[in-house]
């Protein structure tokens, strides 16, 4: 899962603008080595080809995502307790966190690409789960930062490779408090920061981004406190004061109510373990990294199968491709994965961010020998 932390707030134009044309040309202009400048020209060159997102297939998408996710969630609350009601509960939970994976692909969408695609997908997604988009808006180009990737100062980055067994054990299974989490923030935090200006400051830069780095702060401007981040969090918090209000008074089963928060804790133990082997977590001196570098730390499961398709959608089984090329829509990727084998050598640096299953990823967070790199061009 990403807990409710902190990020700052800083402009991406880098990787929105021109993505990885300006860092071939940086990378060209301080005499890089031949080959990473290569890999990311390469980069730059299918990022324009293949950059626009198509809409048929973002809304097709979202559309039987929505309807797979809610009627499940249906069968599970109308039928009695079985091997087909936990089935369904099972279907629930990778439909909606499916669903919540379009954050990602929100926060990197130009404005007016797709236009009703947002308010849809809060409407749909984001503010029943309480997970409302401005919680990843904007935030989320900070861990594409250079200046801020695998440091202090990025949202998405701990010392994973570091921490023992145990530790990683708890780091995943924390995240199974997340729906509860998320309730005492709309229906408490932010209806009673209104009556306190410190409050209300905590709640903005500790409690309103999507972070696994607890440590982080968000630095806000008086815009990006306003507006339609100040109409989802009104909307947002009314739904959670409304599912409060309901269990306390009896008006829903409460075993419903639990049902929901349970699948709501399973979407967010995957999610979890998805991020745990999105990156190798190899940055322990917290220093700044280049882009390659970045790429290298960063996962790619090109091998399609049951378990990475379900762990990993949207396009996320491409999560180093994304940092070679943040704003290429989810379905783009499969395609440039494959132009940029044909491009680059077998053993070369775009090799180092394939690998073959997550228990590649895994074996090699962990620090144990196993085969790391997938040659697969599917």
């Amino acid at each position: 899962m990403w807990t409710v932390g902190v990020r700052f707030m800083v402009k991406n134009e880098v990787f929105e603008r021109g993505e990885a044309v300006a860092v071939a040309h940086a990378a060209a202009a301080t005499g890089q080595q031949s080959e990473d400048r290569d890999l990311l020209i390469a980069a730059a060159r299918i990022a324009r080809e293949l950059s626009e997102p198509a809409a048929a297939i973002y809304w097709t998408d979202l559309a039987i995502t929505a309807g797979l996710s809610y009627g499940a969630l249906a069968g599970v609350i109308l039928l009695p307790f079985s091997i087909w009601s936990a089935s369904l509960a099972l279907v629930a939970v990778f439909g909606f966190y499916r669903g919540l994976s379009f954050i990602h692909e929100l926060s990197h969408i130009r404005p007016g690409k797709l236009p009703g695609f947002r308010t849809s997908w809060n409407l749909l997604f984001g503010i029943p789960l309480l997970v409302p988009s401005f919680l990843y808006d904007e935030v989320h180009l900070v861990h594409h930062s250079k200046l801020n990737y695998g440091t202090v100062a990025d949202p998405e980055y701990l010392q994973i490779g570091r921490m023992k067994s145990w530790q990683v054990g708890a780091f995943i299974a924390v995240a199974a408090l997340a729906p509860i989490a998320l309730l005492a923030r709309f229906a408490l935090l932010a209806p009673a920061s209104l009556l306190s200006g410190r409050l209300r400051q905590r709640v903005l830069t500790r409690w309103s981004s999507l972070a696994i780095n607890h440590g982080f702060r968000r630095r806000l401007s008086s815009k990006q406190a306003a507006g339609e981040w100040r109409v989802l969090e009104g909307i947002t918090s009314c739904w959670a004061l409304t599912i409060c209000s309901l269990t306390v008074t009896g008006a829903v089963n409460l075993g419903n109510v639990t049902a929901c928060i349970a699948i709501g804790g399973g979407v967010a133990l995957v999610n979890q373990v998805r991020t745990l082997v999105s990156h190798v977590w190899s940055n322990e001196t917290g220093g700044s990294l280049t882009l390659i570098e970045q790429y290298q730390d960063s996962v790619n499961l090109p091998e399609p199968n049951l378990l990475t398709t379900l762990l990993a959608p949207v396009g996320l089984r491409y999560h180093a491709l994304h940092h070679l090329m943040p704003s290429l829509p989810y379905h783009a990727l499969p395609l440039a994965h494959r132009r940029m084998v044909g491009e680059m050598a077998t053993g070369t640096a775009y090799s180092a961010g394939n690998y073959r299953g997550v228990w590649a990823v895994f074996a090699r967070i962990r620090g144990y020998d196993a085969p790391l790199a997938a040659t697969c061009t599917k």
